[in-house]
């Protein structure tokens, strides 16, 4: 009868793959930027760049899911979005740097490691905010819904549904509320009713 849902990173699996996508988008136009066409087509033939693909992907997993970088993904605004974007390309541009300066590589450019960084700032945060605005509008049809029954006393109930539609999120439905008073009289509202209100 209960189901546990899950928990974790794994609970935003789908953001994690959305960023892993993204990043090696911006590798790659951040290496076209300074190199062209022309070498960006090859770009995962120079070993240097392949395996700095390699420490970005690992470094953007791991850090996902020992920070829980997203973790209410879905109820956060803008400007904690942006925060916590900017601590992943910290933590990814990081581990290509120390990468880089353990191997003592010096093939790499700085430019693109530059272009990289600016380019996922932008790009990392408009691909979440546009996978989050599909998930909370198309991304959860109405058998995948969690339905909820409120029950309440009637002296919190209007702002109970107050805080209920302004915090309204993809992937719960309210069917309706039951109104419990001091005197154990049980009122239910129906669920319409309470969307209104």
């Amino acid at each position: 009868m209960y189901q546990k849902n899950a928990g974790g990173w794994i609970k935003h699996f789908d953001f994690m793959i959305v960023d892993f996508i993204t990043l090696q988008i911006t590798y790659i136009l951040a290496f076209f930027t300074r190199h062209g066409w022309h070498r960006a087509l090859m770009m995962y033939s120079e070993p240097i760049y392949r395996s700095s693909a390699i420490v970005l992907a690992i470094s953007a997993i791991a850090f996902s899911v020992m920070t829980e970088n997203h973790k209410d993904i879905l109820k956060r605004g803008h400007l904690i979005e942006i925060r916590q974007v900017i601590k992943l390309v910290i933590a990814v541009t990081m581990a290509i740097l120390a990468y880089l300066f353990f191997t003592k590589e010096i093939d790499f450019s700085r430019l693109v490691l530059t272009y990289f960084y600016v380019y996922s700032l932008i790009l990392v945060y408009l691909a979440r905010t546009l996978w989050k605005k599909w998930l909370l509008t198309k991304g959860v049809s109405d058998n995948q819904k969690r339905h909820i029954l409120v029950i309440t006393t009637r002296e919190h109930a209007g702002s109970l549904a107050n805080r209920l539609k302004a915090h309204e999120y993809g992937g719960i439905d309210i069917i309706g509320m039951v109104l419990a008073d001091g005197e154990g009289d049980l009122y239910r509202s129906r669920a319409a009713d309470l969307r209104t209100a």
